[in-house]
This record gives C-alpha cells, structure tokens and sequence, in this order.
C-alpha cells in the first residue's frame, strides 16, 4: 500500500499509541511515514504520508474501531494471519469480540473470536470503491487445536449494483440467490492450526475458496 518511485526507496515510519481505562477503554493510534527516494537514480526528493490511523473504544473483551488500519483475521488466539499486516490498509468500521468462553451448551468450543467488519477498498485493477464485508468466526475447543473461517463479501463500486439492506441477512447465509449473485462476489476462508508441546511449534493451513470477488 505504500507508494513507491523507480529507483532507491527509504521508508521511515512512527508508530504513536496511546490507551486508557480499565473496564472500559478508549485507544488512539497513529503511523505517519517519510519516503526519501533517488527517483530515475537522479532526483532526491521527500514524500510525507500517512499511513495508518485509528481510534478503538472498548467494554470488556467488544471492541469497536474506526479509522484506516491494515486488515487482519486469523485464528482465535493471534489474529494475525490470512489477511497479514503488510496488506495495503482500508478505510474500515469494525466490531470485534475477542477471545472469550461462554457457559453451557456452547462450553466445549472454548474460548471464541468474533469479528465483522465493512471497508472501503478503494482504488483496484477490478472494482474501483467496491466495499468489503467480512463476517470471521474462531474457536479453540483445546488448547493445541484452533479453527476459525471467514466469509468476504464484495459489492457495490464503479458500475455495479449496490447491495439493498434485505440483501445483507442473505449474504450471511453465502446465499446465491441469483439476484444477490448479480450484486456481489464473495468467497470463504479457513484456518486450522496444531500446537506442539508447549507451543514451542505450531503447524498450521489456510484454504481461500474464490469465487470471482474482483472479478
């Protein structure tokens, strides 16, 4: 997502944090960044950017976010695979439960993450502005065992229909309804990893099934 000359490239980035509360809790976050470039190998120059930013209020383990942050998803302990933080970040608004363990019956699944989050894609070689939804689910039922998936949804953008408020309760179901079909692309993810002893080690797989999004 960073910008970048034809020539030597230097970037310089701060990351500034700032939190408080206890049961509840407001966090602030800031990366500014400097580009020093040789461009054509015969042009100094210096470019100042902004490159992520964001403001998070949270009540116990539910978090809201809004700003322009990279998106991440993975399993229910980490949450920092499938969608890496070297991705180009997004304008997004996100509600996040993090791990938690609820009673009986649902018990034997352990603790669980939930995430949803809508995005702004902005500029692409398929969709120019399209939208993103993602609805993520994690669960580590033991403590060496972790499964989480995640549906994406694409729709709306330059030229294409945009989604009605019916059409949201559809694409939860990955419903084809060939109207929906017409309106959105969406695809699935999963995650499955296997923790060695004293999670010194673990081995882990990632599936993404596509199914045209950006196309």
């Amino acid at each position: 997502g960073r910008k970048a000359v034809s020539g030597p490239n230097l970037y310089t980035e701060f990351n500034a944090n700032a939190e408080s509360g206890r049961e509840w809790g407001l966090a602030i976050s800031a990366t500014p960044g400097v580009l020093g470039s040789f461009r054509d190998y015969q042009y100094p120059n210096l470019n100042f950017y902004f490159h992520e930013g964001y403001i998070k209020i949270g009540y116990r383990r539910a978090e809201i976010l809004y700003g322009r942050t990279s998106v991440r998803f993975g399993d229910a302990k980490h949450g920092n695979l499938i969608f890496a933080g070297a991705g180009k970040p997004l304008d997004v608004i996100q509600f996040t439960l993090r791990p938690h363990v609820v009673g009986s019956p649902l018990s034997f699944m352990g603790p669980f993450m939930f995430q949803t989050f809508l995005a702004q894609g902005g500029e692409s070689p398929f969709v120019r502005n399209a939208r993103i939804w993602a609805v993520a689910l994690g669960v580590r039922p033991f403590s060496f065992f972790e499964l989480a998936l995640i549906e994406l949804f694409q729709f709306g953008g330059a030229g294409r229909e945009q989604i009605e408020g019916r059409d949201y309760l559809n694409m939860l179901f990955y419903s084809q309804n060939p109207e929906l079909v017409a309106k959105r692309h969406g695809s699935l993810s999963t995650h499955l990893g296997i923790w060695g002893p004293s999670k010194f080690l673990k081995l882990y797989q990632q599936f993404f099934f596509r199914d045209r999004i950006g196309s």
